[in-house]
């Protein structure tokens, strides 16, 4: 073989090697920038799919949780029931043999802005015999509403003679009673 055909076959190797290098980085370079995407693309549908789980968590819980809301929702006074809760409170009484008056209504407004609520304050005035005035209040403290009593006053009343107490001289009991309600 000739010298110039030496230098020409190793001339071609030499530029088809180059090519080939050239190839081969580009290859590489297309690789890298479609694995780059293919990552990215990746965590977009993680954070996609990690929405949808969440999401479906939350239809979950909510479709089990229906009856446990609706009787919390139920458990809050609402301000269209105040006048009947009133009467309601007045009933309980006598469903035990006492007499129940309310003296005041006051709303509070330490309720609670997320939920839309605040504080219905009501003072009662009970009377009755002693058990009659005792299981008043009794069935007030399970009140189907959220609710607290803030306190009792017990009295006994006078007989008419001269200021003497006699042992069946009626009793009486002034409530306060706190109930959480939505506001209008």
């Amino acid at each position: 073989m000739r010298t110039a055909t030496l230098k020409l076959a190793l001339t071609i190797s030499a530029v088809l090697c180059v090519v080939a290098a050239a190839v081969l980085w580009y290859g590489l370079y297309e690789v890298g920038q479609k694995t780059g995407t293919i990552t990215q693309l990746s965590e977009q549908i993680k954070q996609e799919q990690h929405k949808v789980d969440h999401f479906q968590a939350l239809k979950k819980l909510a479709s089990t949780t229906v009856d446990e809301r609706l009787r919390l929702d139920k458990a809050f006074l609402k301000s269209t029931e105040v006048a009947s809760f009133a009467s309601y409170l007045e009933k309980l009484a006598s469903s035990v043999g006492a007499t129940a008056k309310i003296t005041s209504y006051t709303t509070s407004q330490n309720g609670d802005a997320v939920f839309g609520t605040e504080n219905l304050v009501a003072t009662l005035s009970v009377a009755g015999s002693w058990s009659a005035v005792t299981n008043s209040i009794r069935l007030l403290e399970r009140l189907p509403y959220v609710s607290a009593i803030d306190s009792v006053a017990y009295t006994k009343g006078a007989s008419e003679d001269a200021g003497k107490v006699l042992s069946n001289a009626p009793w009486t009991a002034v409530v306060t009673l706190r109930v959480v309600k939505y506001k209008q």
